[in-house]
C-alpha cells in the first residue's frame, strides 16, 4: 500500500499453476509494471504494455516493493542483493514450496501455496480495502518508460547492422520475423539465451 515503485515479478511457478487470469485482472486493475523470468514468460504476454522487460536492470534496481510469484530467487535475479537489486526492498514471496521462502535474502512477507489462489486472494483483498494501484502518469512509470524507449532504440539499432560476422540482434531479427505467434520457442546457451531471452517475444503461456 506504501510502495512508491512496486513490481512484479512472474516466475515458472505462476505459469505451472495457471494463474494467467488472475494476474492480468491483479496487474491490470493496480496498472503494475512487471518482468517475467525466462519460464514466467508469456502467463502475460511480452507485449502487453505493462510488461517492462525491456527496463529490468532499472526495475530491479529502484523497486522499493516486489511481488515474486513462483519464482526464485536465483542467479537470473542476481540472488535478490545489491547491487542489482535495491539494498531495501520489500520481498513478498508467492511460493507453493515452503522451503523457496526467504532463499538467499529475506521475505518481508511470505504466502505458501498455490499461486493462482494466493493470487485471487490477494486480488480480493485490494479490491475490498480499495487498492488504487500505481499513478500511469507518476514519477516510477515515466522512469521506466523512458528506460524502455532507450533500450528499444539501442536494441533496433543493433539489429540493423549488417556487420561480418552477424551479431546476436541481427541474427535474432531474421528469426523473429518468422517466427509464428503462438509458437513454442526453446533457447538456450549463454549469450544466446540471455538475448533471446530479450528480443525473442513470447505471447502464451508456457510457451517457452
Amino acid at each position: 500500500m506504501e510502495a512508491k515503485r512496486p513490481l512484479v515479478i512472474i516466475g515458472k511457478g505462476a505459469a505451472y499453476s495457471r494463474a494467467e487470469h488472475e494476474l492480468r485482472l491483479l496487474l491490470v486493475r493496480a496498472n503494475l509494471p512487471f518482468l517475467p523470468t525466462p519460464m514466467g514468460k508469456g502467463v502475460l504476454p511480452d507485449d502487453h504494455p505493462l510488461c517492462v522487460a525491456a527496463a529490468r536492470s532499472r526495475a530491479l534496481k529502484e523497486a522499493d516493493v516486489i511481488l515474486l510469484v513462483g519464482a526464485r530467487l536465483n542467479w537470473i535475479l542476481h540472488f535478490g542483493k545489491p547491487p542489482r537489486l535495491n539494498e531495501n526492498v520489500k520481498i513478498i514471496q508467492v511460493d507453493i514450496s515452503p522451503e523457496e521462502m526467504s532463499n538467499n535474502v529475506p521475505a518481508h512477507v511470505m504466502l505458501c501455496g498455490n499461486a493462482k489462489s494466493v493470487i485471487k486472494q490477494l486480488l480480493d483483498a485490494l479490491c475490498d480495502i480499495g487498492f488504487k494501484g500505481v499513478d500511469p502518469l507518476g514519477n516510477w512509470w515515466s522512469t521506466l518508460r523512458n528506460k524502455i524507449d532507450y533500450n528499444t532504440k539501442l536494441s533496433q539499432s543493433l539489429a540493423s547492422q549488417e556487420s561480418v560476422p552477424m551479431n546476436f540482434y541481427c541474427a535474432y531479427k531474421q528469426i523473429t520475423d518468422y517466427i509464428p505467434r503462438d509458437a513454442i520457442v526453446v533457447n538456450e546457451g549463454a549469450n544466446t539465451m540471455d538475448i533471446g531471452r530479450t528480443v525473442v517475444k513470447t505471447h502464451f503461456p508456457r510457451h517457452r
